[in-house]
């Protein structure tokens, strides 16, 4: 059960470039290279026919960009303005040597992205009104290879495990600011559209094309009629366009007994949201409490469609649940003890629950309660700071599959500092999980049983320790 061993190097180059056009006006060029490697060796695939498992993952993305900036307040009818153009590679290969009794086996695994995108936003003050309008506007191609020697059997190699996908997502909107007295009316539209383009080109599996587009409206109101105190209240719709991977997918284990299947009658995710709180800022302490009840229809899950019974093949598929509801409450407290000291906490629980063929569950997704608490100290060229993290356990009847593994809460304490060391040169220090405790997030352990025999390599990271030197040129 020892954690399987990790060595990681980690490179990033940064570096930006600005042009001031004008008083008023500045363009900005942006240049980002992050290389990664990671070395394994996995223990925990040891077993009476597997005697050593090493995997070798290398990364990388580059990502350029360039932006013009407008600010003139005097300005008649624009005031603020942002484009920015940006371009980003991302290449992730893995591969695995497996040394088996038998014969061994290797994988070479390789994920690619290429995205494209445009940003632009403007705004429009008259006096205390206001308007923002804004577009988004994104291509991603996406691609996939899965390779190899000795492949399991009923598997083929090399095959892809999605088909190449062209990636289209557009959005605009406008928001308006509108106060009169103590009261801030925020009405909002916005436009979607997402298309997804895959290409059969070596994939054996249907490949489905989809696109979709939805109008969505928000309307805020805020009162400020009361010192400090400022309630609030918010109603939106949402849309969100289902991922390339959701909707083709064509996976399969025959060795383990299970496979992933495309969905070609996925549909997108909207909502309905309402939102009511209270937002405070008073002697130098800021405060928010919000309590908040979601309601989605055709909510996106991953689901087992078939199988589960012994000796049956496990079919997984991205589906729509027929309703959705998620509801919860957050609270956030910030404020300064005094010139040094700085005090911060924070709660939030959830709950959440589905419809599916008329029958109501429990949403496995949904988070247990958390709360934090955060002290630091901030002097003139150093400052350290402790974080507290409280979640609870998650309850049983708070989970639809069966027999699942709930872990127990935890409690986890953190230390981090900084030195400035000069206005160039900065030093940063921080201890994570300094009790070295044994807990389990349940985001990692989902869908685990109770009666798994794997569940010592699900634990979170024990102490850890990091120490960083930065240049700022």
């Amino acid at each position: 059960t020892r954690p399987d061993p990790l060595d990681r190097q980690r490179h990033t180059l940064l570096g930006k470039a600005g042009l001031a056009l004008s008083a008023q006006q500045r363009l900005e060029v942006a240049l980002e290279g992050v290389t990664q490697s990671d070395r394994y060796e996995v223990l925990s695939a040891r077993s009476a026919t597997t005697l050593d498992l090493r995997a070798d993952d290398d990364s990388r993305r580059w990502r350029s960009s360039v932006s013009w900036q407008f600010d003139d307040p005097n300005a008649e009818w624009l005031q603020q303005a942002s484009v920015q153009l940006y371009h980003q590679d991302a290449r992730v290969r893995q591969v695995a040597f497996e040394d088996r009794t038998t014969t061994d086996r290797s994988r070479d695994n390789r994920y690619d992205e290429t995205l494209t995108g445009l940003t632009a936003q403007g705004q429009i003050n008259w006096g205390a009104q206001r308007v923002t309008l804004g577009l988004d506007a994104s291509r991603n191609q996406v691609a996939g290879l899965r390779d190899g020697t000795n492949a399991s059997a009923g598997d083929a190699l090399p095959s892809k495990p999605f088909p190449d996908t062209d990636y289209r997502l557009v959005g605009a909107f406008v928001q308006g600011e509108f106060t009169q007295g103590d009261w801030q009316l925020v009405p909002a539209l916005r436009v979607d559209h997402f298309s997804l383009s895959p290409s059969s080109a070596g994939y054996t599996a249907a490949a489905v094309k989809l696109s979709d587009s939805a109008v969505t409206p928000r309307l805020g109101v805020l009162w400020k009629g009361a010192t400090g105190i400022t309630p609030y209240a918010q109603w939106a719709r949402g849309f969100k366009a289902p991922t390339p991977s959701q909707v083709n997918s064509g996976f399969s284990n025959p060795v383990q007994n299970y496979e992933t299947i495309a969905n070609p009658n996925l549909k997108a995710e909207r909502a309905d949201s309402r939102e009511l709180g209270l937002r405070g800022d008073l002697s130098g302490w800021r405060w928010q409490l919000a309590v908040y009840d979601n309601h989605y229809d055709d909510f996106i899950s991953q689901e087992v469609v078939s199988g589960g019974a012994p000796g049956t093949k496990i079919v997984f598929q991205s589906i729509n649940l027929d309703d959705a509801r998620i509801r919860g409450v957050e609270a956030r407290l910030q404020g300064q003890l005094d010139r040094q000291w700085r005090l911060g906490l924070a709660y939030a629980r959830a709950r959440g629950d589905a419809e599916r063929n008329g029958v109501r569950r429990p949403l496995d997704t949904v988070e247990p309660a958390k709360a934090s608490v955060s002290l630091r100290q901030q002097l003139s060229a150093w400052h350290w700071e402790a974080t507290l993290l409280h979640a609870s356990g998650k309850r049983a009847d708070r989970v639809y599959a069966s027999n699942p593994f709930t872990p127990a809460g935890y409690t986890v304490l953190d230390l981090a500092g900084s030195w400035q060391i000069s206005p160039v040169w900065s030093l940063q220090a921080r201890i994570d999980n300094l009790t070295d405790r044994r807990y389990w997030r349940w985001s990692d352990v989902r869908g685990l049983t109770a009666t798994s025999t794997a569940l010592d390599a699900y634990t979170a990271p024990g102490r850890q320790f990091g120490l960083v030197l930065q240049a700022q040129l």
